[in-house]
């Protein structure tokens, strides 16, 4: 989402830029316009507002049948939940077939919210046998075809946290890491990705990330085992790098957007191997240092290739994040070698480094874009 804002911001620049060189006409400059603002996928003022709503609604249904619960009869509050949970849809549908997006989305999370909270009650009442967790998984079950049916992207997302949830809520009952959230995420993103729900996409980032580095602690029974992460965060590095050389533009955004993930996977698992190494020594937080060296230089290798590549493919929101992990390498060195005079040496070198490495890709960001003002039309 930071990336279509930016790049909405900066072609709106450009249109005025470029009208006020006289290379495109008024009416030129206003057709682009209207494209771009038909085109939007953001969130919207009023689509924010109408979720908002959705999520007041939501609460004060729960809360009416919270407070008058020993009132209603059963069946009644089944039916009063369904009944509104089928309204709900029924009314999305309509909202769709006027174009009116944003309330039409809200609708559908309210009936997908309501029918939760049917699930619930049903659970309750009768006292079904099971556990919690397996509600949830229905829950996101709903909450995902409902998605599907109505292509909404906040449906889908919903969909995503539920799933993330039920997974986290396993793993902790087990004890060990929870692989089936692997096909429940694919198939979450997948339907993100051909939804182009861009806030979407970003949860399922996040949701795979924290997953993936989770790999890396003693799940195992035994030590940690952060080169797993530390293979697959590269592996999706790489694979994020050819989809960002992709002719398709939503594949290319995709990997400009995975790049930054698998960069945050990457740095976790190096960072786990200079703090929590494998074996009985990860509960002791020892490890030589010069293994902790050769690590950082590692870690401190990777970002500047990172920041390098950005530059590049004016990736601007992952150079800032390559740039804060930089920062923390830097200082996490300092802390640890602080007091000795080789610290203070690795420190002060690596210090250069970064000041050497900012002002290159600043250099190289202001030069890009003045031939880019100074480019013929």
């Amino acid at each position: 989402m930071h990336d279509v804002w930016n790049t909405k911001a900066k072609l709106a620049q450009d249109i005025l830029r470029w009208h006020k060189a006289g290379w495109i006409t008024d009416e030129g400059a206003s057709a682009i316009r209207a494209e771009l603002a038909s085109s939007s996928s953001g969130l919207s003022a009023s689509s924010i507002l109408a979720l908002s709503g959705v999520v007041l609604l939501g609460f004060g249904a729960m809360s009416f049948v919270a407070a008058n619960w020993h009132d209603i009869p059963k069946l009644a509050r089944l039916l009063m939940i369904f009944t509104l949970s089928a309204t709900a849809y029924v009314g999305a549908g309509a909202l769709f077939e006027r174009d009116n997006k944003a309330f039409a989305h809200a609708s559908v999370l309210l009936g997908v919210a309501l029918f939760g909270a049917n699930i619930m009650q049903i659970a309750q009442m009768y006292h079904v046998a099971g556990r919690p967790r397996d509600m949830v998984l229905i829950w996101a079950a709903i909450a995902f075809l409902s998605g599907l049916l109505f292509k909404s992207g906040p449906t889908t997302s919903l969909a995503l946290l539920l799933g993330t949830l039920w997974s986290a809520w396993e793993s902790a009952a087990i004890g060990a890491i929870h692989w089936q959230f692997v096909p429940v995420w694919l198939s979450i993103s997948a339907a993100l990705l051909w939804q182009r729900a861009s806030f979407g996409l970003y949860l399922s980032g996040a949701a795979i990330t924290v997953w993936l580095i989770s790999l890396g602690y003693p799940w195992w029974g035994g030590g940690s085992s952060h080169w797993v992460p530390l293979i697959v965060g590269g592996l999706a590095a790489a694979a994020s790098i050819m989809a960002e050389l992709c002719p398709e533009q939503v594949i290319a955004r995709t990997g400009r957007v995975g790049l930054g993930f698998s960069l945050i996977v990457v740095f976790a698992a190096l960072t786990g191997m200079q703090y929590m190494p494998a074996g009985d020594i990860m509960y002791n937080h020892k490890v030589s240092l010069d293994w902790y060296i050769v690590l950082s230089a590692v870690k401190l290798g990777v970002l500047i290739g990172a920041m390098w590549w950005c530059v590049e493919r004016e990736n601007v929101g992952v150079l800032w994040l390559a740039y804060i992990l930089f920062s923390i390498a830097v200082l996490a060195i300092y802390l640890k070698t602080v007091g000795s005079l080789l610290g203070s040496s690795v420190f002060f070198l690596v210090a250069g480094l970064l000041v050497i490495a900012l002002a290159w890709s600043a250099n190289l960001l202001r030069n890009r874009t003045t031939n880019k003002s100074k480019a013929p039309s």
